[in-house]
């Protein structure tokens, strides 16, 4: 299979324009990928190496724009970012929060709290062991 790419030049020629071989990416961005498939990811989003050598490399100031835009999914392995709700030590499920904390936001009444919470006293919520609520036992019949 015929590869497309943008020109042959030699290591030196490389480095002084501004190129970074396939295996240094990773380090570049801060991301914990297998080399061949991040390589392999960055053709398919548009991005065109050179040829040096037998290798692949890229130029630093295209990736380094590629990687700003891109949305980046946690590396299998690597431990899950904490939820950023205060005083929440869960690991971070969905944007940023965890479970609980995401279906608290986007559950029928976002704005309440939950009966479930520590230290929640609505009293509408609570019922009598007949099954009456404790609003319709204090009104008069």
């Amino acid at each position: 299979m015929r590869q497309d790419v943008d020109g042959v030049m030699t290591t030196a020629e490389a480095r002084e324009r501004g190129y970074l071989p396939t295996a240094e990416v990773p380090a570049l961005i801060g991301v914990q990928r297998e080399v061949r498939q991040l390589a392999q990811t960055m053709r398919r989003e548009g991005l065109r190496p050179v040829r040096v050598g037998h290798a692949y490399w890229w130029s630093i100031a295209a990736v380094e724009e590629w990687a700003a835009q891109r949305r980046w999914i946690r590396s299998p392995g690597t431990p899950a970012a904490q939820c950023s709700a205060p005083g929440c030590d869960r690991d971070a499920i969905s944007h940023g929060v965890c479970l609980m904390h995401y279906k608290r936001a986007r559950g029928p009444h976002p704005a309440s709290v939950s009966p479930s919470a520590p230290g929640s006293t609505d009293a509408s919520l609570r019922t009598k062991k007949d099954g009456s609520s404790a609003t319709s036992a204090a009104k008069p019949a």
